[in-house]
């Protein structure tokens, strides 16, 4: 017994419009890879390491923002900065951006305060 006085739609066309969604599981197997996935990620991400400018040690530590790039040298080292090419001190501008991320993420933001020597 359908009723389609007044404009009213059928109850078989209300039911065709329902979507039954499924609830998505996860399977404990697929679980474990994914989350591990994401940690490394995540460590990618977060952790690094730097090379001390004065004793050449390696130090773990963590960024204060996500970056990509995992080691970080000063290719100033102890030298005096000089603008006059060939001479020591002086950065190319792929050298100038490296000096700038150490900076950065090593003294400006303290990174050697949230650091360990690794070797």
């Amino acid at each position: 017994m359908e009723n389609t006085s007044y404009g009213r739609p059928t109850r078989n066309k209300l039911l065709a419009c329902v979507t039954i969604v499924m609830p998505i599981t996860i399977k404990p197997k697929t679980l474990k890879p994914v989350a591990a996935l994401s940690v490394l990620a995540l460590a990618y991400f977060y952790i690094g390491f730097y090379v001390d400018s004065e004793f050449f040690d390696v130090h773990l530590f963590i960024k204060h923002r996500p970056y990509a790039q995992l080691l970080f040298v000063s290719p100033l080292g102890e030298a005096d900065r000089s603008y006059t090419p060939g001479t020591e001190g002086y950065l190319t501008p792929e050298m100038e951006r490296q000096q700038a991320l150490f900076e950065e993420f090593v003294y400006k933001n303290r990174g050697y305060a949230r650091s360990m020597k690794v070797f």
